[in-house]
């Protein structure tokens, strides 16, 4: 009657983590005046992300003799990373991060459940969830970095760091229900309800030097605490054609709580509001599933179509004028007014032989914004647009997948021989709100202002035009924003224990050494940056029971 699971887990990495390679240079002014070849990036420093991750779980199970059952998980998780990265992407020392994330998570869930051999069956639980999230970031001053930053009046002038640090404490609890009657032998009525509450107490700081025009000196102290709540309904309704095949209808909702953008903001962002607000969802769906051919093939299919409401968006913000004529900027997570997505989705599973199996899906999407006033800038004037219409960053309209799995067993090393090849297509996408695929860059970044120390004149070219004069005050167009569509061969060959005691696999990833982009973004200070697919890649992984 009682089962009782206890697991344990852990990880640490290390990784040299420069996975992008710029286009311009760090204030995307001109072209990278640093070119390298594929796989190259120029960098005054090596960056390095490390990972510390444990976690564990404790599972029981109890089966009453009336057939219900009681289930209880109990699961805690530290995740502990630290990300040294030099972000103005060039041989230049303006500046570089360090970033310490550490997480604690604490989950506690109890569910009562129905006999399973019932009409009526139904699962209610109770969830709780507790998150410990503390944040310190810092950026140091390079050799460089006196031409892009100001310390301000406020700061003695060797301060030569900006500290980013706080807290965000989420507590949530949710009381749920899940189930299903079956109304005769054709039909079966799904419902469930959930009802989350979610609180999230900030306590923040950030202070330093005012970088790239950003007045963080004046950014005071954040400590605050909001609570968001919703009620989820969901309700199906599925038909049996046959023993074989069904066909279901379900509406559906659901929710993502709101939050704070507490990261590298200035004053201006501050007044504006550092919250995001819940983002919600209701979805539609229309679906078939069947086996077919004595149960060769298994096909799944559906329809959809989901709105969302206040749809949280991660983007840069226009700040506005610094008040000489310099724009400024910021990374936030904002909300959209309204997003609409729609789809179909096509799985299919046919087992030629016992031995040989093919697998593939089809997914077709259309993901749009409905409304989202200020959304995207008029190039010309810098104006707010309604990015209405435009696609959402990411989301590619076609993608789809087939793969091909055969197994032989071999005698003689009481094994089975196991050989996998899948391929994957990944459609264009853009990776921006505005949808455009190129860039106009002037070759003129103007003036910036020097720290106090300099006495000269308390403006200059910034250094870009300084070391490569040639390139500056001339016109370029780039590629960036828009990712083309790609091929993907990944495959594996291994045996398998016929007592499944140990397993041993040769795997090689992008086989066909595909180098497309597959990310294309601006940063912090400007800089115009893609990500390439990862080079063919190979490895040996293997697992052993005891």
């Amino acid at each position: 009657q009682l089962d009782i699971n206890l697991a344990f887990d852990g990880l640490q990495s290390e990784r040299i983590s420069a996975t992008s390679v710029a286009l311009t240079d760090t204030f995307g002014v001109i072209t990278n005046p640093d070119p390298v070849g594929e796989h190259q990036a120029s960098l005054s420093a090596t960056p390095v992300e490390t990972r510390d991750i444990f976690g564990s779980s404790l599972t029981i199970d109890y089966d009453f003799k009336n057939d219900y059952s009681f289930k209880s998980i109990t699961a805690y998780r530290d995740t502990e990373s630290s990300n040294f990265q030099d972000i103005d992407f060039s041989v230049v020392d303006y500046l570089t991060s360090l970033y310490v994330d550490q997480f604690k998570q604490t989950t506690q869930e109890f569910q009562i459940l129905s006999p399973n051999d019932a009409d009526f069956k139904y699962v209610v639980g109770l969830y709780l969830y507790k998150q410990e999230a503390t944040t310190n970031r810092r950026v140091d001053m390079g050799n460089a970095s006196a031409f892009i930053y100001d310390q301000g009046p406020d700061h003695e002038d060797d301060q030569d760091q900006a500290v980013n640090i706080g807290t965000v404490d989420t507590t949530s609890i949710a009381l749920f229900m899940n189930g299903s009657y079956q109304l005769d032998d054709k039909w079966k009525l799904g419902f469930g309800l959930r009802y989350s509450e979610e609180e999230k107490e900030a306590d923040w700081s950030l202070d330093g030097p005012n970088i790239n025009n950003v007045p963080i000196t004046d950014v005071p102290e954040f400590k605050d605490s909001r609570t968001d709540n919703n009620l989820s309904p969901m309700v199906s309704l599925n038909y049996a054609l046959n023993d074989d095949s069904q066909v279901y209808a379900k509406y559906s909702t659901g929710f993502k709580s709101g939050g704070y953008n507490l990261d590298w903001v200035d004053e201006s962002a501050f007044e504006q509001g550092l919250e995001f607000d819940k983002e919600t969802v209701v979805s539609y769906e229309l679906g078939y599933k069947a086996k077919l051919f004595d149960n060769a093939l298994s096909l799944s299919s559906a329809i959809f179509i989901s709105n969302y409401d206040d749809y949280q968006v991660n983007q840069y913000l226009n700040l506005g004028d610094d008040g000489s004529g310099r724009t400024l900027t910021a990374i936030q997570i904002t909300n959209a007014a309204k997003v609409e997505t729609s789809g179909l989705e096509i799985e299919v599973t046919y087992y030629l032989t016992d031995s040989f199996t093919i697998n593939a899906n089809l997914g077709l999407l259309d993901a749009t914004f409905d409304d989202f006033p200020g959304g995207m800038e008029n190039p010309e004037n810098g104006d707010p647009v309604n990015a209405a219409g435009n696609r959402l960053p990411y989301s590619s309209e076609v993608n789809g997948s087939i793969g091909f799995q055969y197994y032989q067993e071999i005698n003689a090393l009481n094994a089975d021989l196991l050989m996998r090849v899948d391929v994957a297509y990944n459609g264009e996408h853009f990776t921006d709100i505005s949808n455009e695929e190129t860039a106009n860059i002037s070759g003129n970044i103007g003036e910036i202002p020097l720290g106090p120390d300099f006495s000269v004149t308390p403006l200059i070219p910034v250094p870009t035009c300084m070391f490569y004069s040639e390139n500056c005050a001339q016109d370029y167009t780039i590629n960036t924003g828009h990712i083309d569509s790609y091929v993907l061969v990944n495959a594996r060959i291994g045996l398998i224990d016929i007592d499944e005691t140990w397993e041993v696999y040769l795997w090689g990833r992008n086989l066909t050494d595909e180098g497309q982009v597959i990310d294309s973004t601006q940063q912090f200070f400007g800089t115009f940056i893609n990500t390439n697919q990862t080079p063919r890649t190979y490895g040996i992984e293997g697992t052993y029971r005891f």
